[in-house]
């Protein structure tokens, strides 16, 4: 199915790799992808299309928005980030942006990948909403010799990353720690801890595809964050039989409770509390791919119905 009649902008401003390569994984193929930095003519290139969907937003996105209302065309926001992130200056400033433009009754549809935030939205702005749940099926690496602890390092200076509990736990295992990827903020912390001799370092900037087959290569990554939007890294990893643990920030696993208790650590600012869970899942590795490939068939076919509502509603705007 593609309609010829409905693009998607993608602003890089805001919008981190993860991020991108969501909206393109959900929607290349069936609506027409236009990325914001690309378009030297943005408003009369998107003046051909009945509804507009932006993807992430920024404030420089705002009068875009508003002139294509103005021309009566459909507009709808899918907005990346929880409600803690939007203290932080950039996002922030693009959070502005996105509510004005609601009590301006601008947007026809605010679309979250973060479950919950539809229902504020809809109860603060008396704004249609929907919940779009986002998913990886990949699993392309999944037989790569495995070894070693993983950490992420992207953004590890920003407070919500939550690096340094993670790297203390996974120090902590006494196996090989994998940065992924290395950068100034790991280095520091690694020569403050003296401990080079258990630390891989591995080069930045990494391409999506090179990323996912050393993150493949790690026998677990923790990734105890204190606030996400709806990241699909868990699923990739466990769909290439990494385990990962990461902190409760979303809604994987809901409605399988010894899984959750397995994979999700509820303790975020506590490394020893993520040095257990780390441990319970190795110990455990039977049990949760077991029982994750069980959860993933349900998940999928709920994944499938919830993406086929979702163009129906984008339809009827």
């Amino acid at each position: 199915m593609y309609a010829n009649d409905i693009a998607v902008v993608i602003s890089r401003k805001l919008n981190q790799d993860g991020n991108i390569r969501a909206t393109e994984n959900m929607f290349q193929g069936v609506y027409h992808i236009i990325y914001k930095e690309d378009d030297d003519n943005l408003i009369q290139t998107l003046k051909d299309f009945r509804t507009v969907l932006f993807s992430g937003f920024d404030e420089t996105l705002k009068d875009v928005a508003r002139e294509l209302h103005e021309s009566r065309r459909k507009t709808a926001v899918l907005w990346h980030y929880g409600a803690a992130r939007e203290l932080d200056d950039e996002v922030s400033k693009a959070w502005q942006a996105v509510v004005s433009l609601l009590h301006e009754k601008v947007f026809d549809l605010f679309i979250t990948c973060k479950k919950g935030q539809e229902e504020m939205v809809s109860s603060i702005f008396r704004t249609p909403t929907f919940f779009l749940t986002n998913n990886s099926k990949g699993g392309e690496f999944a037989d790569v010799k495995k070894h070693g602890i993983g950490v992420l390092g992207d953004s590890s200076e920003h407070w919500a990353k939550n690096f340094l509990p993670n790297m203390y736990a996974a120090l902590m295992t006494g196996k090989e720690v994998n940065v992924i990827p290395y950068n100034s903020i790991s280095d520091k912390v690694v020569r403050k801890l003296r401990m080079e001799s258990q630390v891989i370092e591995v080069e930045r900037p990494l391409e999506p595809e090179k990323r996912m087959k050393i993150m493949a290569g790690c026998e677990l990554i923790t990734d105890v964050t204190l606030t996400e939007s709806a990241s699909v890294t868990p699923l990739e990893a466990l769909n290439n039989r990494v385990l990962y643990i990461t902190g409760n920030t979303h809604h994987f696993y809901e409605d399988d409770y010894r899984l959750h208790e397995l994979l999700v650590c509820t303790q975020p600012d506590n490394p020893n509390a993520i040095y257990e869970v780390i441990q319970r899942a190795l110990e455990n590795k039977t049990e949760i791919f077991t029982r994750y490939d069980i959860w993933k068939k349900r998940f999928d076919e709920f994944q499938e119905d919830n993406f086929d509502l979702f163009l129906k509603t984008m339809n009827l705007l």
